[in-house]
């Protein structure tokens, strides 16, 4: 071998190991750094309006049948949600437990800040029931009844589990390069026999948990869900259009045929009204009465839910009794809700943000909770990894700050920074972190 072919060899070589080594850049992330990618993609999710169908199958040996549909219209925000279920169950056909009975009834979910509530209907001839409670996520909200996960919540709940008790300390992260996917283990809590979740993040659909597992710390798993056939929206944002939940006993399986994410939504479509005749109770006045009948109210009430009798015992009331009553029990709840209020802060969103290679700008919101202009007096950026370019202050006209925000060419790998907001009367600066993905799995 000639010396000129040597060389050509050797730069070919060279040059192999070199291209090699730039597009697999260890693809390796600490926890921490994937919980906050998962974060900071989950922050840009902000509305969500979609009608989609669940149906539940049963296992049985080698086969499974239907015992259940959901038709759902489902509207979420990050303080309203709004869902219509109609629901038609397939077990006990042959048992009829009243005259005219259906196996479908209609449940109306409104969850609000302010209040929630939810109305009951069938199509045969029983009752409407409503329930009215206190706002979203109070102790008694009916968020949580609902039976179904939003759009938002099959890419990113935790099974009710509050992100903030994922025990990061004793988590693990690999790389699986069968699914191109980052392999989270984290316990759900810093006890001995706290849940396992197994996170399985995609980071070609922006670090979504494609798949989640709910494993026991006995190692055996429990359930485990999937969303799949992700597609892209109008502004790049990655959603998934079928989600599977699968344990023991039951799979479950919903599919998308309506979405739109991150426009706007009116509030008319966040409420309904009681028709005439719907028994409603009240749970912040703990009373009781009749939609359409005046001079009716019941305390203390009866089950409100219950569909088995259209019977309803009521004790007369002159209407301006219940009127003084309702004013009392409401004035006594804000003073509780004036004593528990936090002291005002101002509130800069999102808190997290998701810098990608194609984007320099990001916006950023600032309110305070009594309504004034919030006013920026110094900002301070912190990073080794991400390049703070210019701010433009908005907050006057538009509540808004606009950050210009660049990686530095010499970082492949994971990248982060920490803007410092200094705010007029605030004794402490409002932190805004900025994360970014290792380049080589930016899509």
């Amino acid at each position: 071998m000639n010396r000129s072919v040597s060389l050509r060899l050797l730069v070919v070589i060279l040059t192999g190991c070199f291209i090699s080594t730039v597009a697999i850049a260890d693809p390796n992330l600490a926890p921490e750094q994937l919980v906050l990618l998962m974060k900071a993609s989950r922050e840009r999710y902000s509305t969500f309006d979609v009608k989609k169908t669940v149906t539940n199958y049963q296992k049985a040996d080698n086969d499974s049948k239907i015992t259940l549909t959901l038709d759902i219209t489902a509207r979420w925000t990050r303080n309203k949600r709004y869902s219509r279920i109609i629901r038609t169950s397939y077990e006990h056909l042959d048992e009829i437990p009243h005259e005219g009975y259906t196996p479908t009834t209609i449940n109306t979910y409104l969850i609000a800040p302010e209040s929630s509530k939810r109305l009951e209907e069938a199509p045969d001839n029983r009752r409407p029931h409503g329930v009215i409670a206190p706002g979203i996520f109070s102790e008694s909200s009916l968020e949580l009844d609902q039976g179904f996960e939003s759009a938002y919540g099959t890419m990113w709940s935790l099974f009710g589990f509050p992100w903030e008790k994922m025990n990061i300390k004793e988590a693990t992260c690999s790389f699986d390069n069968d699914s191109n996917c980052y392999i989270l283990k984290v316990p759900m809590g810093d006890y001995e026999k706290a849940p396992i979740f197994i996170l399985h993040v995609d980071p070609s659909k922006d670090y979504i948990p494609a798949k989640k597992e709910y494993v026991k710390y006995t190692g055996t798993t429990i359930f485990t869900t999937q969303c799949s056939d992700f597609r892209r929206t109008a502004e790049g944002l990655w959603v998934p259009y079928v989600y599977t939940y699968s344990d023991r006993d039951f799979t479950v399986v919903s599919v998308v045929e309506q979405m739109k994410a991150n426009e706007p939504i009116s509030d008319n479509l966040f409420d309904f009204a009681f028709p005439d005749g719907t028994v409603v109770y009240d749970e912040r006045y703990n009373i009781k009465y009749v939609v359409g009948e005046s001079r009716q109210v019941q305390q203390p009430p009866v089950d409100p839910c219950s569909l088995a009798s259209n019977s309803l015992a009521v004790s007369p009331v002159k209407d301006e009794e219940l009127l003084t009553a309702a004013s009392k029990a409401k004035k006594l709840l804000q003073a509780q809700a004036d004593v528990a209020a936090a002291p005002p802060t101002i509130e800069v969103s999102p808190p997290i943000v998701f810098v990608t290679a194609d984007k320099d700008e990001y916006t950023l919101s600032a309110a305070r909770p009594d309504g004034k202009k919030p006013r920026l007096l110094a900002q301070t950026f912190e990073s080794d990894t991400l390049e703070f370019i210019s701010l433009k202050d908005l907050l006057q006209d538009k509540s808004q700050l606009i950050v210009t925000i660049k990686r530095l060419q010499s970082c492949a790998t994971f990248a982060s920074g920490t803007l410092l907001l200094e705010f007029e009367g605030e004794n402490a600066p409002v932190t805004v972190t900025f994360v970014s993905p290792p380049l080589s799995n930016t899509p």
